[in-house]
């Protein structure tokens, strides 16, 4: 037997949060046999693993889609999961939560919402996160279908669903709620064939709520309020209750009750509230010794109907006199009309007691004179007069949790820091060089989000982004990688995805062994050996080949997502830009210095014309670089992107198949063997077997597309028979697509995985670069030696990457500073 903080021979498992059918159906089975699961950021997040004493990790696969699951959760005492709250006052608790805690959410869900087992529901939130997870739940134990979308809620994608009559129900909160009813004229009609609808307990005024009702006209809408603690303690039916309710959270329902405490904080007691958190390794009551568990928020209830007053750590105590900050938040917002832009919190002040700390964001074109006036007028109108305790200070973001919510604490200490006149790392002299050149391989940002900002120049970067959310590619990629692994050691597998917040809470992790990703590994093993074949008796060519794949494999990564969420291909465009300017200067060079100049090469369309040895230096970059502009012309169109949302996998596959025809038919068509085939349409399918090896992520497809991989090259090159330039590339496909089928990373020793880095980030500047090196080493030192034109090329391409991206960054900072570049 064996004593658990959890249970006596608890198994603990450590669930990897990731919003995909599988982390439900993870979470479903484990809870259902019995297993605790607690909730990770990452498979290394050492601080929950040691917490919570987890003896196994899992993290779930990224399958969206269709949820297939249903049943309920066993109702009883069994602890279920150790979930923890977002944080906005601190860090975050681990509360307790049991079977029968979410047993009884989602049992008065399906019982207050009347829902059956006909729903089909679109989840809008994180199913890792409480209220996605309940929601998730709640259809199963109905009987019913979840839906979880790729790329997060999405507009386009819930008005084609209803369109289709694949959807009749939708779930989000109040933030993404705000985005839809912006484009209300997408749904129109189609909402009256949606029947439920549930709110988040974010706040939401009245106008909003009856703005829903107008929108879906014959579904029951839900708000609720809840916490992680006790969810869903109350309802509010905003569908049928009366005008004067709406600003309400409505009444409690079922075995719950509700009421206030002496200060007026919400107290709850029901079967839904969780009677025990986790507090230094230990379980601790969450409740009274009458089963009341107080909140932090304050509340008002007039006839059995519940108000939420806000925060009480929100509450600012001018003279005596109390006011809300989320409130003036508000009110402040609304009239200056500065909306995300603006917050309000409380600070110590040496006349009144407390203060308050108008917070504006630095891009925001109101000026601080106007911000003062409008929260001095905003408080006279609540009867206080506290015009020189009012306080205004910029930041470039604001402090929020994971989940979205503003954490006031924080920038409350950020002004009390700043008002002691303590030296902010964040903003050093400008004198000093790593500053100045803003690159974070040689940089040591103090935060996570520094580095982002730093890789991004130009963007309004915030906590909550992530580097595919900010349009990061395969160029960025490199450089960001090595950046936080100087920060924070081995680095998650799926580190693109989570946000800064969720990055900044893993622990720093030191070794002599590190994980590379394979793609980087690909890279560095590739521009060597190609190197090589051009300058040495090395005769194992075609590492080029499988470039293509590589850049596919990232495009599907990380910049295909983006295309499909925002439907523009502005990031596509932006990719060929960062190749093609460095290449053309380096041509442009290179002509000015030798040759002369040509208007093909420097069009970089020479791999048009019948090739000499000028015009084959470059061919890769050209390809690739017509290879994006193809797809930005494809994804252009509203009916692809259309055809890509509506099956991601199926469209990758027919594309696919249909650039492996057109590489086999073309040369009977159109003979190009005088151009070696070096054209977009004959080489396509490698880029988009990339995107079939990014995508392969269960068993059953990794054999599919491993089988797509072993075909393809004998059926494209056997058939148009071209052996004599295509040297070993089948077996660099192969091998290529061996390794990322089976491995996400590969671990190197520390030398080695920095070698990679460096070699696989500046591949593309070694790419253009090498040809030039040996007949300048000829030149200058008279000496004729492979080895070292090969050593010298690499490092002439790492040293050209370098000044580069100085170069840019400083550029940009420029622009930035005289205003012509604005943040998007």
């Amino acid at each position: 037997m064996v004593i658990h903080i959890l249970g006596v021979d608890a198994r603990v498992v450590g669930l990897v949060a990731r919003n995909s059918c599988d982390y439900f159906e993870s979470f479903f089975e484990l809870v259902s046999n019995g297993t605790v699961v607690v909730s990770l950021r990452s498979a290394e997040d050492v601080e929950r693993i040691r917490s919570c004493e987890v003896t196994e990790v899992i993290t779930p696969k990224n399958r969206t889609g269709w949820i297939s699951r249903q049943g309920e959760l066993p109702c009883d005492s069994s602890v279920a999961q150790v979930a923890f709250t977002s944080g906005t006052q601190g860090e975050p608790k681990g509360i307790v939560l049991t079977r029968g805690n979410m047993s009884n959410t989602s049992r008065r869900l399906c019982e207050f919402m009347e829902i059956d087992h006909s729903i089909r529901e679109y989840i809008g939130v994180p199913v890792h996160h409480s209220f996605g997870l309940g929601r998730c739940l709640t259809v199963a134990a109905a009987g019913g279908r979840s839906f979880v979308p790729e790329v997060g809620f999405n507009p386009l994608e819930i008005a084609q669903m209803l369109r289709n009559g694949e959807i009749n129900a939708i779930s989000a909160v109040p933030t993404l709620w705000r985005t839809l009813l912006q484009r209300a004229e997408l749904i129109g009609s189609l909402g009256d064939r949606v029947r439920w609808i549930e709110i988040g307990s974010q706040s939401m005024t009245g106008d909003e709520k009856r703005k829903m009702r107008e929108l879906f006209p014959r579904a029951t809408i839900v708000q609720h309020y809840g916490l992680t603690e006790a969810s869903r303690s109350t309802f509010l039916d905003i569908s049928s209750v009366p005008d004067e309710m709406l600003p309400s959270v409505g009444r409690p329902y079922g075995n719950v009750e509700i009421s206030l405490d002496p200060e007026q904080r919400i107290r709850i007691r029901g079967e839904n509230v969780a009677a025990e958190r986790l507090e230094n390794g230990r379980r601790v009551p969450n409740v009274d010794a009458a089963g009341w568990f107080t909140t932090g928020d304050l509340g008002e209830v007039r006839e059995g109907v519940l108000y939420f007053k806000g925060r009480a750590d929100d509450v600012i105590n001018l003279g005596g006199l109390k006011i809300s900050a989320d409130l003036v938040q508000q009110q402040v917002a609304d009239a200056l009309g500065i909306g995300e832009s603006f917050a309000v919190s409380r600070i110590s002040d040496a006349l009144r007691g407390e203060g308050v700390l108008a917070v504006v964001k630095t891009d925001c074109a109101i000026s601080d004179a106007q911000v003062s006036a409008a929260v001095d007028e905003e408080l006279r109108g609540q009867g206080v007069g506290a015009s020189s305790s009012i306080h205004v200070m910029r930041v470039d973001d604001f402090p929020i949790t994971a989940t979205g919510k503003l954490r006031r604490g924080a920038l409350a200490t950020q002004y009390e820091e700043m008002r002691r006149g303590s030296a902010s790392k964040t903003h050093r002299r400008s004198g000093d060089w790593r500053r100045f050149l803003q690159m974070p391989i040689f940089d040591e940002p103090d935060s996570i989000l520094e580095i982002y900002k730093t890789m991004f120049p130009g963007r309004a970067v915030k906590s909550t982004d992530s580097f595919v959310g900010l349009g990061g590619d395969s160029l960025t990629y490199i450089e960001a990688s090595l950046a936080l692994e100087s920060k924070l050691g081995n680095i998650p597998k799926n580190w693109q995805e989570l946000t800064i917040a969720e990055l900044g809470a893993i622990r720093p992790h030191k070794g002599w062994v590190k994980p590379v990703d394979t793609t980087i590994f690909l890279r560095f093993l590739c521009i060597i050996f190609i190197v090589a074949f051009h300058f040495s008796p090395f005769s194992y060519g075609g590492a080029t080949f499988l470039l293509f794949a590589v850049a596919g494999y990232n495009f599907s990564r990380f910049q295909l997502p983006k295309v499909i969420e925002n439907g523009s291909v502005r990031s596509i465009l932006l990719s060929a830009r960062r190749i093609a300017i460095p290449t053309v200067l380096v041509l442009l060079l290179v002509q000015t210095a030798v040759i002369g100049y040509s208007a093909d090469i420097l069009l970089l369309v020479s791999n048009f014309f019948v090739q000499d040895n000028w015009r084959a230096l470059t061919w890769y970059v050209e390809v690739l670089i017509q290879i994006l502009l193809f797809l930005s012309l494809v994804f252009a169109f509203q009916i692809v992107r259309e055809a890509v949302r509506s099956g991601l996998r199926r469209f990758t596959v027919a594309f696919f198949l249909i650039s492996v025809i057109v590489a086999m038919v073309a040369p009977t068509v159109w003979d190009t063997s005088a151009l070696k085939d070096h054209l977009p349409h004959m080489l396509l399918w490698l880029f988009l077997l990339g995107w079939m090896l990014e995508q392969a992520d269960t068993a059953k497809l990794k054999i599919g597309v491993g089988i797509a991989a072993f075909l393809s090259p004998l059926l494209v090159w056997g058939f148009v028979d071209r052996a004599e330039y295509i040297y070993h590339g089948p077996f660099w496909v192969w091998a290529g697509a061996l390794l990322l089928l089976l491995f996400e990373r590969i671990p190197l020793p520390v030398p080695l995985n920095l070698a990679a880095y460096w070699i696989g980030g500046a591949s593309l500047f070694i790419y253009i670069t090498h040809w030039y090196v040996p007949p300048v080493l000829r030149r200058v030192l008279m000496v004729d030696n492979y080895l070292l034109d090969m050593v010298v090329s690499l490092a002439v391409g790492v040293v050209s990457w370098i000044c580069w991206e100085f170069f840019t960054r400083w550029l940009l900072q420029q622009h930035r500073k005289k205003g012509v570049l604005r943040e998007q």
